[in-house]
């Protein structure tokens, strides 16, 4: 009995043979035969108590899901509230934990923590967990179900940890990092030195400029599981997003009340996007403004944190959002996938992905053809889904809009060629940006002030 299937079959057996001892024995419950009730246990699944999820029809354009599952869990979050911060060592091992609302300190809430790479690189662990993606026959109705403990048929995402920050790079090494550090070896944007020292200063920000070609090369010059973040790990973190919220649009205002079952309402706020883009050119030549780190007050939470900076066109303040300990989780700067190519041809624009690092390149090659997306940027109401969730638009959408549906903005090239993809958006993209926008219009050569990434141990 030690296959999930042969588990699943011996509580199947332990079911019936429960039910007809029951019934054999004229088992009442109040003064009704036992046996009336059959009905209730044979449509009872053991495993369908473990799981917890959303359903929503692609025509309701609100964007509001339907929780499904085990309603308590709805409250519990039991794979969501294991997501925490560490320090992880380059073995893989957790240095430490960080206390959950105070990341200043560590998890005994008493010893210091330290952010400047010397004793682990800042992440947030993402625990083993299983989803499920359905479709009704019409197409119409999708649901995503999600278990902390194994289902026959669902989709295994074990365990990984992602940065807490937008990736920084430790110059004299050419080594992708996740840390608060502000010496000039971990001097971010497009490491311009005459800054130093002024109100655009690029230290202690995140690493831009550079393609998704070396940010690669870079993640792993850490170790051989180090990579930049994997598109099915950024699918995971989406639909654990998703189900926590139960609402397509990523941007809602934030709202730290609970509903009266105890679930969450609101998003994450708009995020860093409320700049335009003279300003911000203006400013520092659309290089990241956001320091590493800025929202450590949130601890394991989610929300917002308000960053002022300094001289910034028209004293504008940015809200940072945080999800369950990852920083500017959307906005600020655009982020490159890995395991994910788009192969654009001239009659239909084609998305292979793969889980397996050996592919992680910028080919086609190793990697399954999941569906095609449509040839034009826009707003888009329908996504690819499919068994992988996968959330790039589907061709043949209807279009939906900034306040529709799900609320982010598809950028498409449809000229032919192999490109890759970046999510979530930048600072001067407004309601555009989310959890849920993607930019596949820039090969993976492509490096611009305003393109970074995520860091990601497998």
């Amino acid at each position: 009995m030690g296959t999930i299937a042969e588990k699943l079959e011996y509580l199947a057996d332990t079911k019936t043979a429960i039910k007809t001892a029951l019934e054999n024995k004229g088992a009442t419950v109040g003064s009704v035969p036992f046996r009336q009730y059959a009905n209730i246990i044979d449509t009872f699944s053991f495993s369908s108590a473990a799981w917890y999820g959303i359903e929503w029809d692609i025509m309701n354009a609100n964007g509001i899901m339907k929780r499904i599952g085990n309603m308590n869990y709805h409250a519990s979050l039991p794979v969501q509230s294991l997501m925490r911060g560490c320090l992880l060592l380059d073995d893989g091992t957790v240095n430490y934990y960080l206390h959950p609302t105070n990341w200043a300190l560590r998890a005994d809430g008493i010893t210091a923590a330290v952010h400047d790479g010397s004793e682990g690189q800042v992440m947030v662990e993402i625990p083993d967990h299983w989803l499920l993606f359905e479709e009704d026959a019409d197409g119409y109705t999708k649901r995503v179900k999600l278990s902390s403990t194994a289902i026959a048929g669902y989709v295994f995402r074990p365990r990984c940890y992602v940065s807490a920050y937008e990736a920084a790079l430790k110059r004299d090494t050419l080594t992708l990092s996740s840390v608060i550090n502000t010496t000039t070896n971990y001097r971010g944007g497009n490491n311009i030195v005459a800054w130093d020292g002024t109100y655009r200063s690029l230290l202690g920000m995140p690493a831009t400029s550079i393609t998704r070609t070396n940010f690669r090369a870079y993640a792993r010059n850490r170790g051989a599981r180090w990579n930049i973040l994997p598109d099915h790990v950024y699918n995971s973190i989406f639909w654990l997003y998703m189900i926590e919220y139960a609402n397509r649009n990523s941007q809602a205002a934030v709202n730290n009340l609970l509903d009266s079952s105890g679930c969450r309402l609101g998003g994450l706020g708009q995020g860093v996007t409320t700049t335009d883009s003279g300003s911000w050119n203006t400013y520092n030549s659309y290089n990241p403004f956001i320091p590493c780190g800025s929202s450590n007050s949130l601890g394991n939470f989610s929300g917002e944190y308000g960053v002022a900076p300094a001289s910034y066109p028209g004293g504008l303040t940015f809200k940072v959002p945080r999800y369950r300990g990852i920083e500017n989780i959307f906005g600020h700067i655009w982020k490159w996938l890995d395991g994910i190519t788009i192969n654009a041809t001239a009659t239909e624009t084609q998305i292979y992905t793969t889980e397996d690092p050996t592919y992680f390149d910028d080919t086609i090659i190793g990697k399954t053809l999941i569906g095609l997306s449509p040839r034009a940027s826009n707003y888009y109401a329908e996504i690819l889904f499919g068994a992988t969730g996968c959330i790039q638009p589907k061709l043949g959408s209807i279009i939906g809009t900034s306040l529709t549906h799900w609320f982010d903005y598809y950028d498409q090239n449809t000229s032919a060629g192999v490109r890759a993809v970046l999510v979530s958006g930048n600072a001067d993209l407004g309601a555009s940006a989310g959890l849920a926008y993607s930019r596949t219009n820039n090969a993976a050569s492509s490096a611009y002030a305003h393109f970074g990434s995520r860091l990601c141990f497998l």
